[in-house]
This record gives structure tokens, C-alpha cells and sequence, in this order.
């Protein structure tokens, strides 16, 4: 933080090209298969400083990336794994309020039988499942926020996975893999 890290983020046809099942090469396929594109390089608005601006950037930079080491789609189910992820890794009272959210939402939705169906991947996820599954992940793994995700586009995806120690719990997972991670990973 003190050092205002930021790395190299190459565009997504260039991570695609990388080593197959590599962090870049997942990532890339991943926001391509998401329709999602790279967020331009952050920029502190004048008369913005401190350490909160960066580190909110950064977050909003590395949510993508964060599914990805996590294994979670762009679902309903995915995202709330994801929430509780965050709470669980910054105890953001911000990313607690969405855990709610996603709570209200799963017990008030008349027309859902409590499953995620917005999205072939993911879909059968219940939400409450995927919140623990999330908060569990936060817990177990190093802090994703101290990583220089940028240094290791090439290193393999699950040599990520194991060094932040996330692996056995992967294999617990209720999603399905994301496009380009290795079948043993």
C-alpha cells in the first residue's frame, strides 16, 4: 500500500494468449466469456490522496481477478460467494450490508425456488450455501489484497490456488469450473 503497487494488465487478448491454464490465460477467458472488458489503469483524481483511494481502486480492479482465484462465476450465487469472500478477507461493514442483501433476497423471492437460474453456470447454487462457501474461502486463504497478482499472469492458476491455500477447499466447491482451469485443479 505504502508503495502504490500497480503492475503491468495486459489486454485481454494478450492474457488469453498466455500459457494455457495459467492466471492470465483463466482471467482473460473468463472476463471474455463474461462479456466483460479490462477496466482502463486507475487514475487518482486531483486532490484525491491517502490510503483508502488506493485501496478502493484496487479492490475495484481485482474483484474480476478475486472470482477467478475463488473459482466463482458472474451469478447470482456466484457473486454472493464473492461477497462473503470480501467480508470475510477486508470486514468492510460495505460488503456485510450485500451478504444481507443476498439473504433478503433468497428468502423474499416468490418466484424462486431459492436456486441461482440467471446463468447456466452457477445455476442450482443456493445462495445461502454460497455465502458460507465464500466466508469459508475468506477465512482459510492469505490475504488476496497483499498479492501482486501482476508479477504471475503466467504462473499456473493452481500454483495460485496453493500458495494462497485455497486448494483443498476448492475441491469442495458448489460451482462448476470456470472456463480454461486445469480438470485437477
Amino acid at each position: 500500500m505504502q508503495e502504490r503497487y500497480w503492475g503491468n494488465w495486459p489486454a485481454l487478448p494478450e492474457l488469453v494468449a498466455l500459457p494455457a491454464g495459467s492466471l492470465g490465460h483463466v482471467y482473460g477467458l473468463f472476463m471474455s466469456s463474461q462479456g466483460l472488458s479490462e477496466l482502463p489503469a486507475p487514475v487518482l483524481p486531483d486532490g484525491v490522496e491517502g490510503d483508502d483511494a488506493y485501496l478502493q481502486m484496487r479492490i475495484r480492479h481485482t474483484h474480476d481477478l478475486w472470482h477467478v482465484i475463488a473459482g466463482l462465476p458472474i451469478t447470482m450465487a456466484g457473486e454472493a460467494a464473492a461477497n462473503g469472500l470480501t467480508t470475510e478477507q477486508l470486514r468492510w461493514p460495505g460488503s456485510a450490508l450485500l451478504i444481507a442483501a443476498d439473504l433478503v433476497h433468497r428468502v423474499s423471492d416468490a418466484d424462486s425456488d431459492d436456486t441461482d437460474t440467471n446463468a447456466s453456470e452457477g445455476a442450482g447454487v443456493d445462495v445461502g450455501v454460497a455465502i458460507a462457501y465464500g466466508l469459508n474461502l475468506g477465512a482459510k486463504a492469505r490475504p488476496l489484497l497483499a498479492q501482486r497478482w501482476e508479477e504471475g499472469w503466467e504462473t499456473p492458476l493452481d500454483v495460485w490456488r496453493e500458495r494462497l491455500g485455497i486448494c483443498s477447499l476448492l475441491q469442495t466447491s458448489p460451482f462448476p469450473r470456470l472456463p480454461g482451469e486445469a480438470a485437477d485443479g
